[in-house]
């Protein structure tokens, strides 16, 4: 099955680079450079996971995540908040709040994010498949996002039951970030909106 993502930030060489390497992972990927552009784009055509920066102009990530939770048949796509914010996140707040599934710390590695991906829509998939079982009547666990758990997500029962982190910026790491001269990176600056002249692609 070919999954559809939506790749949101507003820096195009860090756009450029993780869609390359989903569209090489054989993802179908469609992007935006801000929130309110990634929101239309997903109203158009809902994708099966959400990527997307914090800090960006129009709508920021945090916004574009809350009317993804306020739509019914948005509610539960899973979420990879990217950030270069780091320690400054009250990730365990963010993550409750508004239930995103991953915070990533910039600079990243895409494949390490291709690899979370995959891990996050496959417990997608398994809660689909229980939710499908329910309404035919077999017995499943509850969803857990919303209901009973404080704001936990579907995706956290997931990992729990197989013995997996998916925390990367808090004390819990499962997917680390790769030291300044380790490959490949997104090099990110913090000092502007303008691209590299050159934006690096990476292909591993």
């Amino acid at each position: 099955m070919s999954y559809r993502i939506h790749v949101c930030d507003d820096e195009p060489h860090i756009v450029l680079a993780v869609s390359l390497k989903f569209s090489k992972a054989g993802f179908e990927v469609t992007s935006a450079s801000d929130g309110q552009a990634a929101w239309e784009s997903i109203q158009r055509q809902p994708p099966q996971l959400l990527i997307t920066d914090l800090q960006m102009p129009r709508l920021d990530g945090l916004g574009l995540i809350k009317r993804l939770r306020a739509e019914p048949a948005l509610h539960d796509m899973p979420v990879i908040l990217l950030t270069a914010k780091g320690f400054e996140l009250e990730e365990d707040e963010i993550r409750n709040e508004y239930g995103v599934s991953h915070v990533l710390c910039k600079p990243f590695s895409p494949r390490e994010l291709v690899a979370l991906a995959n891990t996050l829509l496959e417990a997608s998939a398994a809660v689909a498949n229980s939710e499908i079982k329910q309404a035919s009547g077999v017995a499943s666990a509850p969803r857990s996002y919303g209901e009973d758990t404080g704001g936990r997500t579907s995706n956290d029962s997931y990992f729990e039951r197989n013995g997996a982190s998916h925390r990367c910026c808090g004390s819990e790491v499962s997917c680390e970030v790769p030291a300044a001269s380790a490959l490949p990176l997104i090099k990110v600056s913090t000092g502007g909106l303008t691209p590299p002249r050159s934006p690096e692609v990476l292909a591993n």
